[in-house]
């Protein structure tokens, strides 16, 4: 979770996603002649393109590198592409989704998606009864139940990326075991264990994350804009614990999303504690001494009602630190500022936006960027 590298693979497919595409794209073209009797299957797919109207970079060829900058140059990128299928039995889900993420910026997490082409999603779930309420087990690559943030869907992000907090210390989608508990009352409970390293085809330590969410919650509290403009309300906290090779991380967050009419607010903040091992040699710990991370995020949005979909006016800040005990350019707050226009189609959201990058400690630069975005999907309640 911890350590951040520079992945410099270009979009080549791997053999694994080679796979996964010839699967997706095989069962979509069977699903409408499945037997009644048999699975449903619902295929999808998404294309997310950024157009980067302004970067304040000074020199192009010599940008320092920075926690949430990706380092756009004026000009448009793809940001997401992926192709999914979903199944579902009388008591087993299942889906596998494949597809791209572009970097997040020049220090990321290795286990978040990289630049290559490959498999996002691979999991099934048990689901002795598909009645709202029910318990479920799923076991397979899925987003660790840590950040609020994390957990949205990318189709449903205001900005179609997620604050620079929750991106550096969750661990983002990881290979494991998990129960999923909802009773009516509103209470949801998640725990799991996952691998914590490696990837999807074997892990590079025997160490283990487990991680714990308790959410209460009404309505559908994993998206910030509603065409019912109903009431939505979630609160919850969430624990993790994560032993690799040569460092311990231990640590927590809490959150909630209040959505009515169509105001929303959504905030989060999480802290958590690195050390190094005692006494292992076989790898270098991700930090020499006992470091604390912060993070924390706050949205607040509101969506005016037209014919076709609705304007979502949003302004986020999101505040990461990296080590707390001292401060220095590890210490960074991004302010996002913008509209989207929400089913523009069934199938479009068209947005643009302001991203204020800020230096609370170390040397400042200039790295504000203007951004416009336009998602095309196909409908997929995933």
């Amino acid at each position: 979770m911890a350590r951040y590298v520079t992945n410099t693979r270009l979009l080549e497919p791997s053999r694994a996603a080679r796979v996964g595409v010839v699967v997706v794209i095989g069962a979509a073209w069977a699903a409408p002649s499945a037997a009644a009797d048999g699975p449903t299957l619902t295929p999808s797919a998404m294309v997310q393109l950024w157009a980067t109207a302004y970067d304040m970079d000074v020199d192009p060829q010599a940008d320092p590198g920075g926690y949430g900058d990706p380092e756009a140059e004026t000009g448009i990128s793809i940001q997401r592409a992926r192709v999914a299928l979903d199944a579902e039995t009388d008591q087993v889900l299942m889906r596998v989704e494949v597809g791209n993420s572009a970097p997040y910026d020049t220090w990321f997490d290795e286990n978040a998606p990289s630049p290559s082409i490959d498999i996002q999603d691979a999991w099934v779930a048990w689901a002795p009864t598909m009645a709202s309420g029910s318990f479920r087990l799923f076991a397979g690559n899925a987003r660790v139940p840590l950040f609020r943030e994390e957990l949205i869907s990318s189709r449903s992000l205001t900005f179609q990326e997620r604050g620079v907090a929750g991106t550096h210390l969750s661990p983002g989608r990881e290979l494991g075991v998990m129960v999923d508990e909802q009773l009516e009352m509103g209470l949801r409970i998640r725990a799991g264990a996952f691998n914590g390293g490696g990837d999807l085809f074997g892990d590079s330590d025997d160490g283990l994350a487990g991680v714990l969410r308790l959410e209460w919650a009404k309505g559908d509290t994993y998206r910030t804009w509603s065409p019912d403009r109903d009431v939505a309300f979630g609160i919850a906290a969430a624990g993790l614990f994560e032993q690799e090779i040569a460092t311990r991380t231990v640590g927590g967050e809490a959150d909630m999303l209040l959505r009515a009419g169509g105001f929303c607010l959504l905030a989060e903040g999480g802290l958590f504690r690195l050390a190094p091992t005692a006494g292992v040699t076989a790898d270098l710990p991700d930090v020499f001494e006992g470091t604390g991370r912060f993070g924390l995020t706050g949205q607040m949005s509101y969506t005016i009602g037209l014919p076709d979909g609705g304007l979502e006016i949003a302004g986020r800040y999101s505040r990461y630190d990296d080590a707390t005990g001292i401060q220095d350019n590890g210490d960074v707050g991004i302010v996002h500022g913008g509209l989207v226009w929400h089913d523009l189609s069934s199938a479009v959201d068209l947005g643009a936006g302001y991203i204020l990058r800020m230096e609370h400690g170390g040397q400042s630069f200039a790295n504000d960027t203007v951004r416009a975005w336009v998602q095309v999907r196909t409908l997929n309640p995933q």
